[in-house]
């Protein structure tokens, strides 16, 4: 078989299973899962040629491989329009391969790309720049105005709006330090109660009591943390009565 009745027979093959297609270009250009795929037609034939005996539903079987692949890389190439950080406690999938940085004491900085009814974890290949990625993550997450709502306004505790998958992510924004600074003054408490937000509180022993008994409710068991933390003047993050070291990020 010539490349020519190759080329023939497999475009009628690609008609016969009511492919979207065009050819240009000794090119076959295919929507294939809502992207643009193509194969070079004089390559296939190049390894049909030896492969002996290589059927037309070999050849097409082949084609359609290759554009599942195409399909893969295309796939995973990160949209860093949609890029998002997330927080997750330091032990969270120990040894991957996920892109991760240190945020302050038993807690990472993690980012994911959202795909609306799902997220996947940015590789640490995916990434090129960190600070890019990072800055980029953060800028995605300030499009959406960030405010405090008082749960007990007399008692000084609020929770962070709007609810969403990385909101709680904005405790380490400047923003947000200068918008809990302007409420609460510069020494607060903080829990962070799951990725929907986070809660923070006049620093009182009351207060921290009160939320002490927030993390030991059944519903808040698979939460990111436990933990209390306190903060002082908006750039230092501690356990209570424990003392780190935080950087706010830009």
């Amino acid at each position: 078989m010539d490349y020519k009745e190759f080329k023939k027979r497999i475009i009628e093959k690609f008609r016969i299973n009511n492919q979207a297609f065009k050819e240009k270009d000794e090119k076959l250009i295919v929507d294939f899962k809502g992207y643009r795929c193509e194969v070079d037609l004089e390559l296939i034939y190049a390894e049909v040629k030896k492969e002996k005996g290589l059927s037309i539903d070999d050849s097409y079987r082949k084609i359609m491989y290759v554009f599942e692949e195409n399909y893969k890389k295309i796939n995973q190439k990160v949209d860093w329009h949609r890029v998002y950080p997330v927080i997750r406690p330091k032990n969270f999938e120990d040894g991957s391969n996920m892109f991760h940085q240190d945020l302050f004491l038993d807690l990472d900085l993690y980012l994911v790309e959202d795909f609306d009814d799902t997220i996947r974890f940015i590789k640490k290949d995916d990434v090129e720049d960190e600070y890019f990625a990072v800055k980029k993550a953060f800028e995605n997450l300030n499009r959406v105005e960030a405010y405090l709502v008082p749960l007990n306004e007399k008692s000084g505790i609020y929770y962070s709006l709007p609810e969403n998958g990385f909101s709680a992510a904005r405790i380490v924004t400047k923003k947000m330090q200068k918008q809990i600074s302007s409420i609460l003054g510069d020494s607060y408490l903080l829990l962070i109660s799951d990725d929907g937000g986070f809660i923070v509180a006049r620093n009182s022993i009351r207060n921290y009591r009160l939320l002490k008994d927030m993390t030991e409710k059944p519903d808040f068991e698979h939460r990111i943390s436990k933990k209390i933390y306190t903060c002082e003047n908006g750039m230092r993050f501690n356990y209570y009565n424990n003392k780190d070291i935080f950087r706010i990020i830009k």
